[in-house]
């Protein structure tokens, strides 16, 4: 009867496949940096080139062994050292550990931390009043603030790190998977672009050393959709979270 035949019409209809958004997704998971040197002093890094210390390489290590088992078809970093060799270890580990389609590394100077101009290399405590009054002004919208002596603006950082994402999303194709290492500002200024955008505001915790922050990146449409920022992976204290 007329039933049967409605229940099969709808059948057909099931089968032209509706077009599945889910395909579009690419994760991006990005960690912060091991520690270095300069962040055991609470010293304000930036574009200074800083090396990981000891500690800083054993937590890579640790990371490394955390996040065996995480899809990876695209691995990436920041162009400065402290994030690349996080990388590097995190890398060598996989091969070390026998992990197959271990992706090769490439490095993106948009993933950097912000420059901090004139502020880089001192004490971030001590420069703590300087940090808040450019904080206010972007907090007012006024995004093109630059941190004194040639750093960069708030939106310098935004502009470079939305094209970085969305260029490496692009790369990685529709269902791929991003792990790449960066750094604290630059990562939870990212993360609060993205949640204002899709019109969220969120208390971000403390970015420590290797901590993951999830993004789903729709190639089609350009969106980012935020996940959980600063995870804490490995079991370790951030002397200091800034960069």
């Amino acid at each position: 009867g007329s039933s049967a035949e409605a229940a099969h019409t709808h059948s057909d209809k099931m089968t032209s496949k509706p077009v599945d958004s889910k395909s579009n997704i690419v994760t991006l998971y990005l960690f912060r940096h091991g520690e270095t040197g300069w962040n055991a002093e609470g010293r304000i890094q930036g574009h200074t080139d800083t090396k990981l210390n000891e500690n800083g390489k054993r937590q890579a290590l640790l990371l490394a062994k955390a996040i065996k088992d995480l899809p990876c078809t695209m691995l990436l970093s920041s162009d400065l050292a402290r994030a690349k060799d996080t990388a590097s270890i995190i890398r060598n580990t996989w091969l070390e550990l026998g992990r197959k389609d271990v992706p090769k590394l490439q490095t993106d100077k948009r993933f950097r931390e912000c420059n901090l101009g004139s502020l880089q290399g001192r004490i971030s405590k001590e420069v703590y009043g300087i940090r808040q009054k450019i904080a206010a002004e972007w907090a007012k919208g006024n995004l093109d603030t630059s941190y004194p002596g040639g750093g960069e603006s708030k939106l310098d950082v935004l502009t470079r790190g939305e094209e970085g994402i969305l260029q490496a999303a692009k790369l990685a194709g529709a269902g791929g998977t991003i792990i790449a290492v960066a750094h604290g500002g630059f990562i939870g200024s990212m993360a609060s672009h993205f949640l204002s955008k899709q019109g969220e505001k969120r208390q971000l915790p403390k970015a420590l050393n290797c901590a993951k922050s999830t993004f789903k990146i729709d190639i089609a449409t350009k969106t980012v959709t935020v996940g959980k920022v600063f995870e804490k992976v490995i079991k370790e204290e951030a002397k200091d979270d800034s960069g």
